[in-house]
């Protein structure tokens, strides 16, 4: 929770208790899960390819030791990871592989942030292509709210109005974020509301 609200500081600390408790009482699963968020926090705030390369090892172990409820979430993280150094390929196709493996788990729980990484990195490709993007975003939104996931469905409607307001689209950019933002009641210091007030307070 603290990664996702962009609290650095505290997530890196927890990570920390993690591991060490895990590593006190031999708990190889979660010695593997904290190895796996600690990646995920140098992916996102620090060292990216010393962050992919952890979330790799993780991986690796917890798919040994059959532990695969966190593998896509890591590997979202890992497509993440290879958008932002350029490997745009690499990206899609462990991203694709995600949806994949969530998919034949009857839907999986971070379906939603899955469909919208994949947008964001179809968006940022040398050569952008804006209406897959659109459609993934389009999906996402439709899964978070089966899923009955505001937070899932704020962070996509961030990206969707970002995607409009690059195509000139900004009364539909504020529309759509505006109706997402309006049914929150708190949180309001998050990275996401903050992100989404910034974004409407420009349109």
């Amino acid at each position: 929770m603290f990664l996702w609200s962009g609290e650095v500081e505290t997530a890196a600390e927890i990570i920390e208790r993690l591991r060490l408790h895990a590593e006190k009482h031999s708990l190889g699963p979660y010695q593997s899960v904290a190895l796996g968020l600690a990646g995920e926090l140098s992916i996102k705030y620090g060292d990216v390819q010393v962050g992919i390369e952890t979330v790799r090892g993780a991986m690796a172990a917890l798919r040994a030791e059959r532990h695969e409820i966190l593998c896509t979430v890591f590997a979202t993280a890992i497509a993440e990871g290879l958008g932002r150094t350029g490997r745009h390929d690499e990206a899609l196709s462990t991203i694709d592989a995600a949806i994949r493996e969530g998919a034949r788990k009857d839907g999986s729980f971070d379906m939603p942030e899955m469909l919208r990484v994949k947008a964001e990195l179809l968006r940022t490709m040398p050569v952008p292509d804006l209406p897959a993007a659109e459609s993934c975003l389009l999906a996402s939104l439709e899964c978070a709210r089966r899923y009955d996931s505001l937070a899932w469905e704020l962070r996509t409607a961030i990206s969707l109005a970002r995607l409009y307001v690059e195509q000139s689209l900004n009364v539909r950019a504020r529309d759509v974020l505006a109706a997402v933002y309006g049914k929150f009641t708190q949180g309001f210091r998050t990275a996401d509301l903050r992100a989404a007030r910034t974004l409407l307070a420009a349109l």
